[in-house]
């Protein structure tokens, strides 16, 4: 069982473990979308993964199931995460998609291409940025633009211009837009008065 530190200000109330993932809609799943008690995980998660998708236009409805299904001891597998996450990002619960990314990573699964959507709509938290886009590069997967300032600066500030220019190096391989990290690489630079050592 994957361990998650809780986050009481999420819409998930989270206990310590992933299979303590509390029901916080305050009702109950009806039981037919319930696995039975004899049911296999793999059923089991099967079972989970066709309700959520079912209810994917109502994000707060899956977050909620999502809920009641790992509380029942369901535990998800990386299509159950992809529909959560998504469900988190489209209602700015950010702090939920992080803990669930967290838990696909502790369980390891291929949770990187989750990260794009996250990424794409987590318009003001650095510390995410910084946390989990060097995790995508790390995989081969593009980045959404935006972030390329926030890493440059980070780069440059700790680690120095090679340590930027290590990184713009990276985004190309990965086939993000040359103009784009050029022009992002030279203002976090410049805004850290470091131009004249690019």
């Amino acid at each position: 069982i994957a361990e998650v530190t809780g986050v009481q200000t999420c819409a998930l109330p989270i206990s310590d473990t992933m299979s303590g993932l509390q029901n916080f809609a305050g009702g109950a799943v009806p039981s037919h979308l319930l696995p039975g008690p004899g049911a296999n995980p793999q059923e089991a998660v099967l079972k989970m993964n066709q309700t959520l998708a079912m209810m994917r236009a109502q994000p707060e409805i899956v977050c909620q199931l999502f809920g009641a299904f790992t509380a029942g001891g369901v535990m998800p597998d990386l299509q159950t995460y992809d529909m959560v996450v998504r469900a988190c990002v489209q209602q700015g619960l950010f702090e939920c998609a992080e803990m669930l990314l967290s838990a696909a990573e502790t369980q390891g699964l291929q949770y990187q291409g989750l990260l794009y959507p996250c990424l794409e709509s987590n318009v003001s938290d650095n510390a995410f940025i910084l946390r989990w886009a060097p995790k995508a590069l790390e995989a081969n997967l593009t980045i959404p633009h935006r972030c390329f300032k926030v890493l440059f600066r980070d780069r440059a500030a700790v680690g120095g211009v090679k340590m930027a220019v290590a990184l713009f190096k990276l985004l190309m391989r990965v086939g993000s837009p040359e103009d784009k990290a050029a022009e992002a690489l030279v203002q976090s630079v410049a805004e850290l008065q470091k131009l004249m050592q690019l």
